[in-house]
């Protein structure tokens, strides 16, 4: 079965290949309940334990809840953009009426509601959008609950969620409490060439810098250093020049003169940064910033530019880090002191190295390119692209 599981390439493929898995769940005992079984309605909500996507495969035996991860583990490593809901028509945990979740995906600016677990409704549902999407797929579900003689009344009450992945092996309850927890909205900014318009401000001090030492540095090896903090810097300038290079006078110079250029030329912030930053406190967004710079430098350009630090949360600075970016090290920190999921975490970067940081962190990468010439393989692992922090409130906007 995992063989045939991962030749699967399509959609539709994936729905016929699940006609494998019957309807059921596997108790903490690990033994198999099927629906119809003697003992299957009996202490479920005590028995139950949520499966792997790969139990699924090998056990086939699933409910709705296991069945969607296994959705959930093909949809996302096949790239596509999915999410996943739960419904339930009150908050008793006990109680016998049935919740359900079920699996949306986009594909060519179409929604598809995947279903296979709810056997009236099973097959692959096309809508132009979200709201017709699930307006469809509630009147079905009010259809499925009339054979639980529900009333008119209760109906009104029903619950749903957008859910997460929950952790494996976890009782009913306890992924009853992950689907309705409250989800976490944070935003982590990188900083240079995303918040200020700093990228022009660093060649020209790097430059300057390179000039005193007597080195002729060019605009092509700054370029290389673009997202690279202390020890990054460190360890390019050595391949380039030579281990002989006195990289700490270097930086020690470079940070003084970045200063300077910073008090002839001034600091700008990028269009739209201060509007977005007042809706995200405004939307009761966590705001934090990740970056490749030194923590005094962070402060010192939020203090120039009249921003209050104490909006963010954390700041989590470069220095802190032997390995820069593109490791993921700085963004899965960020999200670990956060207390959110790096999935649930957007990304807002302007380099091919920070969006594959963020990316390679489980994030969701939104690119706003600067000076940095981006490639091919960073798009690839973009989630959107905008030409300015302005977009950015529409799309979250729309997200609401």
């Amino acid at each position: 079965m995992k063989e045939e599981y991962n030749k699967i390439n399509t959609p539709q493929e994936l729905h016929k290949f699940m006609n494998n898995i019957e309807y059921g769940y596997v108790g903490s005992n690990q033994k198999i309940y099927k629906y119809g079984d003697e003992n299957f309605d009996k202490d479920w909500y005590k028995n139950y334990t949520l499966e792997t996507a790969e139990d699924v495969v090998k056990n086939q035996i699933g409910n709705c809840w296991d069945q969607v991860e296994l959705e959930r583990d093909w949809f996302l490593s096949h790239n596509y953009e999915m999410k996943t809901y739960f419904e339930m028509v009150k908050l008793d945990y006990q109680n016998d009426y049935p919740s359900h979740t079920f699996l949306v995906y986009k594909d060519n600016d179409k929604y598809y509601w995947f279903e296979h677990a709810d056997y009236n409704n099973s097959g692959i549902h096309e809508y132009n959008n979200l709201k017709e999407l699930h307006e469809d797929q509630m009147n079905k579900y009010h259809e499925t609950l009339k054979e639980y003689n529900i009333s008119s009344e209760e109906l009104k009450h029903i619950v749903i969620k957008e859910y997460t992945k929950p952790k494996s092996n976890i009782s009913a309850k306890e992924f009853i409490n992950h689907c309705l927890k409250p989800k976490k909205k944070a935003i982590i900014f990188d900083m240079d060439g995303t918040m200020f318009d700093t990228e022009p401000l660093w060649e020209k001090a790097f430059i300057r810098t390179g000039k005193e030492l007597g080195y002729p540095f060019t605009k092509e090896l700054h370029d290389k250093t673009i997202s690279s903090n202390r020890a990054g810097l460190t360890r390019i300038l050595k391949q380039e020049l030579g281990e002989d290079f006195p990289v700490e006078d270097f930086i020690d110079k470079y940070v003084k003169n970045m200063e300077l250029t910073i008090r002839e030329d001034g600091l700008p912030t990028k269009k739209g940064l201060i509007e977005l930053l007042n809706y995200l406190k405004d939307n009761d967004y966590t705001i934090a910033i990740a970056s490749s710079s030194d923590l005094e430098a962070i402060l010192r350009n939020l203090k120039i530019t009249n921003i209050d630090e104490n909006i963010f949360k954390i700041i989590v600075s470069g220095d802190h880090f032997t390995r820069g970016k593109p490791d993921p090290e700085i963004f899965l920190v960020a999200c670990h002191l956060l207390k959110v999921d790096s999935h649930d975490a957007i990304v807002i970067e302007d380099s091919n190295a920070g969006i594959k940081a963020a990316y390679r962190a489980g994030c969701i990468p939104i690119l706003i390119p600067d000076v940095d010439q981006i490639t091919k393989e960073t798009r690839s692992m973009t989630k959107y692209e905008f030409n300015s922090l302005l977009e950015v409130i529409d799309l979250l906007d729309n997200k609401k």
